[in-house]
This record gives C-alpha cells, sequence and structure tokens, in this order.
C-alpha cells in the first residue's frame, strides 16, 4: 500500500497578506499625488474644531500605512528565505539572520557583517512611517472663494433726504438724520457729527515715508493703510456673503467705483477771499467780530448786479461773494483766526484759505484746487492684520453721482457736498482762540518738513502739507456719506436702490496632506514595495511547492529538530571543537557554520545536519567527541 504524502503546503492566504495593505496605502498614495495642491477649507474647519482627535487619527493612519510596508517586507523576505532553505542548506548564522529579519528583531549574537545588515535592515523599517509623516502631515495654507459684498450706491435723491444734502445747505448745515448703532455714528454731514477723527487723521496724512495708517471712522476696528480715496465703507460694517460651509475668512478682495480725488495748491497774492474787521468788542469779556468774505476763482458772476449783503469791503462788483464771520479775544487781533471757504462751480471746486497775522499766518492766501477723478478702486481688506489697503486700478468711464449727468463727470452733487463739508471743518467748528482744522494743516505740513528735511516755512512743504491734508479730509468725507448710504438709507430706511452687490474674492483658511517632496519619496517607496512583492510572486510562481514549515515559528523549529535527533547537535560540537571552544561556551554559537538541512519525511518537517559529525567524524564516532 502506498504512502500517502500527508506534507502541508502553505496557504494562498499566507501569500497574499500583504496584499490587502498594499491596495489601500497604493490607493492613498495616488489621491495624494492627485491632490497634492488642493487646499480644502473644509479640512481646516475639521482639524481646528478637533485638534486631538484629529492627531491621534493621523498618527494611528500613519502607524498602519508604515506597518503596511513592514508587514510586506517582511512577508516578502520571509517567504522568499523559506522557499530557498526547502532546497538548499543554511548556516545556523545564516538561519538566525533570516530569523531576525523576518520577525524584526534584534539578535545580539550575530557575526559584525549580518549585525550591519540586521541593523540596516531594521533602520529602513523606520523609514515608511516617517515619509507617511511627512506626506499626511496637514499644511495650514490658503484657498479662495467667491462671495458678494454689499457697496454703497447712489440713487436719485431728489427730496434730499438722504446723500443728497445739497438743499439749502450753504445756510443751514443740517446734522440729520443721525444713526447711532453697534457699528458707529453715521451722518450724511460728517464734517458736523465725526470732526474729531476726520481731523486727526489730516493732521498726519503725510507720513514718514512708510504709508499711514489711519482708522476707519466706525466701529469696526479696522485701518487703511494709505489713502482710502473715499471707497471701502463696506468693510466692517456688511458681512460678505460665502456659499455654505464652515468657513474662516482671513482676506477678502473686491472692487468698487469711487473718485481718485487730487488736490493741488499754490499760493494767490491777488485772491479775493480774505478777514476784515466787522466790529469791536464793547467789554474785555466779549469777542471782537470778524468777517471772512470775498469770491473764488469760480464764484458767479451776474453782470450789473451788486450783492451788498455781505458788507464784504473791496467786494467786486457783479460776483456773487461768499462770507461768514469769526471771533477773536486775542491781543494782538485775529492771531489764531483762520477761515477756509470751498465753492463748486463752473467745472471746478475751489478752496481758499484767509488767516490773521499769528501761527496760521504760513497758510494766508493759500488756494487749492480739488479734482475728482471716477476710477475704480481694489479693497482688499485683512482680517488677519485689520488692515485695508485701497489700490486705483483705471478710470471709470461710470460715475456713482447721477447728477453727474447734469453737471459733469466729477462735478456732481455728492462732490458739491463734500466741498460744503470741508467748509464746515472751519466754518462750523472755529472758536475763539483757535482752529481745529489750521491746526491739522500746521500739524500735517511739519510731518512733510520731517519728511523731507526741509524748513516748516517753505511754500512748497506748506502747499504740499494742505493739499495731502485737504485730500485725507475728503477721503474721509467720501468714506463716512458712503457708510451713511448703508445704515441710513438702505439698513434704517429700507432703500434698497441705497446698496448694490459686487463679488468679492475671499482667502480663508485652509489645509492641504502632506508636501509633495515627502508625497513623492512615500508613493515611491509604496510602489517599490509593490513592485519588488509582485516581481517575487511571479519569479517564485507564488512561491510555488512552500512547504508550511516557517523557521520564525519556534513549534515548528521545536518539532523538527526534535525529529531529527542529536546530528545537529553533534554537527555543532564538531564545530566548536574544530574551533577550540570551550563546551562551556556551547550555548552562544555565535556565528555557526553548521548548515542545516529541511527534509519532509511522511510529510512532516525534519531539521537535520548536512554533516553530523563534521571534519571530526572519525574520532566522534569512536568516542574522542561526544555532543555532551
Amino acid at each position: 500500500m502506498p504512502i500517502k504524502d500527508h506534507t502541508e503546503m502553505a496557504s494562498l492566504a499566507s501569500k497574499l497578506i500583504p496584499l490587502p495593505g498594499l491596495i489601500v496605502s497604493s490607493t492613498i498614495a495616488i489621491m495624494l499625488l492627485i491632490y497634492s495642491n488642493h487646499n480644502s477649507p473644509a479640512l481646516y474647519a475639521y482639524i481646528s474644531g478637533h485638534p486631538t482627535s484629529t492627531q491621534i487619527g493621523l498618527q494611528l493612519v500613519i502607524h498602519v500605512l508604515g506597518f503596511t510596508h513592514v508587514l510586506a517586507l517582511s512577508t516578502i523576505m520571509n517567504l522568499s528565505t523559506r522557499l530557498h532553505f526547502q532546497q538548499n542548506s543554511v548556516s545556523l548564522a545564516r538561519l538566525q539572520l533570516w530569523s531576525s529579519l523576518s520577525a524584526i528583531k534584534v539578535a545580539w549574537n550575530l557575526p559584525m557583517m549580518h549585525a550591519g545588515v540586521l541593523f540596516g535592515y531594521l533602520f529602513l523599517h523606520l523609514l515608511p512611517a516617517s515619509l507617511w509623516a511627512g506626506a499626511l502631515a496637514p499644511i495650514p495654507t490658503q484657498s479662495t472663494i467667491l462671495g458678494q459684498i454689499h457697496i454703497a450706491a447712489y440713487p436719485e435723491d431728489p427730496s434730499g433726504d438722504f446723500w443728497n444734502q445739497t438743499k439749502g445747505a450753504q445756510l443751514t448745515f443740517l446734522i440729520e438724520p443721525v444713526t447711532r448703532n453697534g457699528n458707529g455714528v453715521f451722518s450724511f454731514t460728517p464734517a458736523a457729527i465725526l470732526h474729531g477723527p476726520i481731523l486727526n487723521s489730516a493732521s498726519g496724512a503725510a507720513g514718514m515715508g512708510s504709508p499711514q495708517v489711519h482708522a476707519k471712522i466706525d466701529n469696526s476696528q479696522l485701518s487703511y493703510t494709505g489713502r482710502s480715496y473715499g471707497v471701502g465703507a463696506s468693510a466692517g460694517l456688511d458681512t460678505f456673503v460665502l456659499p455654505k460651509g464652515d468657513f474662516a475668512p482671513l482676506n477678502y478682495v473686491y472692487e468698487e467705483t469711487g473718485y481718485l480725488t487730487q488736490v493741488n495748491c499754490l499760493k494767490n497774492e491777488t485772491t479775493g477771499w480774505g478777514l476784515h474787521f466787522w466790529a469791536n468788542r464793547s467789554s474785555t469779556v466779549f469777542p471782537d467780530e470778524y468777517l471772512a468774505c470775498g469770491v473764488l476763482p469760480n464764484s458767479p458772476y451776474y453782470a450789473g448786479r451788486l450783492f451788498p449783503d455781505s458788507g464784504c469791503a473791496g467786494h467786486m462788483y457783479g460776483f456773487e461773494a461768499d462770507w461768514y464771520g469769526l471771533l477773536s479775544t486775542e491781543n494782538p487781533p485775529a492771531a489764531h483766526l483762520f477761515a477756509l471757504q470751498g465753492r463748486s462751480g463752473f467745472s471746478h471746486h475751489f478752496f481758499a484759505i484767509a488767516t490773521g497775522d499769528g501761527v496760521y499766518s504760513t497758510l494766508n492766501k493759500t488756494q487749492c484746487e480739488a479734482v475728482f477723478i471716477p476710477q475704480r478702486f481694489q479693497i482688499s481688506v485683512n482680517m488677519t492684520t485689520s488692515l485695508i489697503t485701497v489700490e486705483p486700478i483705471g478710470n471709470s468711464s461710470v460715475e456713482v453721482d447721477p447728477s453727474s449727468g447734469t453737471y459733469g463727470m466729477g462735478l456732481g452733487l455728492l462732490p458739491q457736498w463734500i466741498i460744503i463739508q470741508a467748509t464746515y471743518l472751519s466754518r462750523g467748528i472755529t472758536g475763539p482762540f483757535t482752529s481745529a482744522l489750521a491746526d491739522a494743516f500746521i500739524s500735517n505740513t511739519e510731518n512733510v518738513a520731517l519728511a523731507q528735511d526741509a524748513s516748516a516755512n517753505d511754500t512748497s512743504i506748506i502747499l504740499k502739507g494742505t493739499s495731502t491734508a485737504l485730500e485725507s479730509i475728503i477721503d474721509d468725507l467720501l468714506v463716512q456719506i458712503a457708510s451713511a448710504q448703508l445704515e441710513i438709507a438702505w439698513r434704517d430706511s429700507g432703500v434698497l436702490d441705497a446698496a448694490t452687490s459686487t463679488s468679492t474674492l475671499v482667502t480663508v483658511a485652509a489645509m492641504r496632506l502632506g508636501t509633495l517632496q515627502y508625497i513623492i519619496l512615500a508613493a515611491s517607496l509604496n510602489f517599490l514595495i509593490v513592485l519588488v512583492y509582485v516581481e517575487e510572486l511571479i519569479r517564485t510562481r507564488a512561491w510555488h511547492g512552500l512547504q508550511a514549515f516557517d523557521y520564525t515559528d519556534i513549534v515548528n523549529v521545536i518539532v523538527a529538530v526534535s525529529r531529527g535527533g542529536e546530528n545537529i547537535a553533534l554537527a555543532v560540537t564538531a564545530e566548536q571543537k574544530e574551533r577550540n571552544i570551550s563546551s562551556r561556551k556551547l550555548e552562544g554559537l555565535e556565528g555557526s557554520e553548521t548548515k542545516l538541512l529541511l527534509q519532509f519525511k511522511d510529510g512532516r518537517p525534519i531539521l537535520e545536519a548536512e554533516d553530523p559529525l563534521g571534519p571530526y567524524n572519525e574520532l566522534t564516532a569512536l568516542g574522542f567527541y561526544s555532543a555532551e
């Protein structure tokens, strides 16, 4: 009766153990390569909201992916060396090396060369997890999405309820309506309500080299860096609308049409605007009365008409004069008198300044022209630094003021109201002892002098200081009118046309996984391992004929050695005798070159020495040596 072969073969599952892990790691590697430049706001939102769980999850994934590579390498090593062991004799030293490599353990009693191989291999096992850590590390970055924001618009306002306050404004300077809410104080007459911060900005309009940073006049806690150009009122007042999602905005940019205002000043020695004594004080407790009056280059002329109501000395016949009263309690008289007058008309906006003989005298006979150029601006709001940057990006053929069709580009009712408001800063808040507007001009002139290392009495410095201060005032007035349109006309009064929606490009915080170099390294290592695994799978025909015996399984080894008898001990003893090694060091077996044979009898593995007696077989057989 034939003997039945009971040899147990290695299972297919044991050969394919690395495959699921390599499929997963390869899929992740491919996805990382595809999305290496993808910045995800949603990922940032999740990580920011769950930092601890994210770290735990990432560490787990990193270690699992690293383990997948280590398992694949160890499995390839184990299967291929087991197949080799079935077909060839192997020394104890090499078998110990294989066992350490397959089981990923340290063996301290290996020969130096084998130990070097082992420690190098173990070090390489640290590499996969390290590379995956770099490939999966969350990197803070940014992403841009399209949103919407409301900006001020100026529909027709014939009744003068909102932005068009020019009716009777020269005489009354009405200060209503006024809105006070959580966003700040808003009025269509900002010169009367908010003159303090407006003049504060003007006094430092000329910086010392770098762009000046000045606060936006509301409760947004934002500041302009450089000129505002009268735009950007929506920043901090209107919340931009974003697509659905949890976003952390960092910066947003939008465009708005406004005015690029330029103010040019000169000294006009023949100016028709001046100060004139009117009445002496009757008592020391009463101030002297003065009259600021006269004409500007664009004052209207009516032939054959005289305007005697002003009582302006030397008034030119036929011209309509501007005038208002001033008070002074000083000695010498009029030392702190200052009068600025603005007028719009005949395609121009002019300012004229007259002063007394005191500290403001350097500003006397200054004449300026303001030009309102319709312009497109790009407004960038940095929510991290709370700074607004405004950049002109080109002239605009469309103007925000609907009355420009009647008066001309840059000459409509909105610029006219701005000129009136700037005049109010002199006419409405100048006292008998000082002028806040003149102080702002003087302060800014001194800034210009310091920046240019020049004298504050130099005419060019005075003109530069005055023009930049006026530009700052006009910018702030325009911003406040726009803010009032949003807060009073649009929100409070429900005038839908007082605001219009425009697109804004919003930069939001985002995250991406890993840096490209580490993603490439991790993916390369992954595919290299896959290639080695597939190559070995093909070369060995899926390790065809591999028996179930595994030299890393202590049970397998004990059973196989017990079946092999004492010939292994005899061979090792003979090798030790040959090397003149004391039997007391038998257990070391460092670098033993005794070769083992793996055989199968009746389907059972047996480990035997290739040459049990070694070179001393005859002496051993005669009893000179024994295994004990």
